[in-house]
């Protein structure tokens, strides 16, 4: 398996898009559809699922598999470090094809310390936790309240999924 970095993989995302005419979107949905079938494949016995996201591109494909997965019939309960509002781009696209479509799955936004401790049972209870929160453009050191969900998720022995690499 080759492993990207960043750049070369920001490089092959728009070579994709203007050599090849995939819009970038049609890539999330990609992506996020492939975490989701994987997620099935490997955790059938996981009925509750908690998906983490940021408000990019990671969170967008994130968005995705919680729109798949809660298609599937599972339990779903997204847990966004930010503002709906705030999300842009191809990933507000999956955001609003997620509400629209999959009303089953519930949206958390986390905007301060609080929200976050209102999110330990949810994670505790969860069977399966994917990690949409950054991606392939994150520079260290994390940040704001992903430090503090971070210890939270590391306590945990639920199994993590992440999307891309971190």
């Amino acid at each position: 398996m080759n492993i990207l970095t960043a750049a070369e993989m920001k490089a092959v995302d728009q070579r994709t898009a203007t050599e090849f005419g995939v819009p970038l979107e049609q890539l999330m949905e990609q992506a996020g559809s492939s975490v989701a079938k994987f997620c099935l494949r490997q955790y059938p016995a996981a009925r509750r699922i908690v998906v983490l996201c940021g408000k990019g591109n990671n969170g967008g494909d994130g968005f995705v598999a919680a729109r798949v997965l809660a298609g599937a019939g599972l339990a779903v309960r997204i847990v966004l470090l930010g503002r709906a509002a705030d999300v842009q781009g191809e990933a507000a696209v999956a955001l609003r094809r997620l509400r629209d479509e999959a009303s089953s799955a519930t949206l958390s936004e986390v905007v301060d310390e609080a929200g976050l401790n209102d999110c330990v049972d949810l994670l505790r209870d969860a069977e399966l936790l994917i990690d949409a929160l950054v991606g392939t453009g994150f520079k260290p050191p994390l940040r704001g309240l992903a430090v503090p969900l971070r210890a939270m998720v590391e306590a945990l022995d639920t199994p993590v999924v992440a999307v891309d690499l971190p």
